[in-house]
């Protein structure tokens, strides 16, 4: 029970500090790489897909200054 009140913690935190167009545009990017997780990177189709939203998630990424490795993604993904 600790570790979610430390992550509501959290949240709260970062949605205080973070501008809202930054967060928004966090939260699409968490939606990107759940969408992400359905794909079959061994389908054609699928593998265009993919493309496409690591497209738009470095995209995102960028726009804001965050690290492309990830690590100013929403910690709780």
């Amino acid at each position: 029970m600790t570790e979610f009140k430390n992550i509501a913690r959290l949240r709260k935190q970062i949605e205080k500090d973070t501008p809202p167009a930054k967060l928004e545009d966090m939260h699409q990017i968490r939606k990107l790489k759940a969408n992400l997780r359905t794909l079959d990177p061994d389908d054609e189709g699928d593998r265009l897909s993919i493309d496409g939203i690591n497209r738009d998630v470095a995209a995102l990424r960028d726009k804001h200054g965050m690290a492309a490795d990830g690590a100013d993604d929403l910690p709780w993904d």
